[in-house]
C-alpha cells in the first residue's frame, strides 16, 4: 500500500468502503475455489464408487473404503450446501 492510501486509510479507519470491497472479492474468490476443490473430490470419489460397483467381487477392505467414501461424500455435500447458502 503507498503512503498516501495508508495516511487516508488511517483517517477512514475501518470504514474505508474499499478494504470492505477488497474483503468480499478475496472471500468470494476463496468460496468458489473451495466449491472447485469439493467438487473435484466429489467426481474422484464418483469415479472410485463406479470402479467398486463395476466390480463384481468386493473385499472387506474394498467395502470398508466404500463405507468411508460413502461418509465423506456426505461431508463435502454438506460443505457445499452450506457455501451455496452463504
Amino acid at each position: 500500500m503507498d503512503n498516501s492510501r495508508k495516511s487516508f486509510s488511517r483517517v477512514l479507519g475501518d470504514n474505508d468502503p474499499r478494504s470492505t470491497e477488497d474483503a468480499e472479492i478475496k472471500s468470494e474468490a476463496g468460496k468458489k475455489a473451495r466449491m472447485v476443490a469439493l467438487q473435484e473430490e466429489i467426481g474422484a470419489m464418483h469415479l472410485a464408487n463406479t470402479r467398486y460397483w463395476n466390480d463384481g467381487r468386493r473385499s472387506r477392505q474394498a467395502v470398508g473404503e466404500h463405507q468411508r467414501r460413502q461418509g465423506r461424500l456426505e461431508e463435502l455435500r454438506n460443505e457445499l450446501v452450506e457455501l451455496c447458502l452463504q
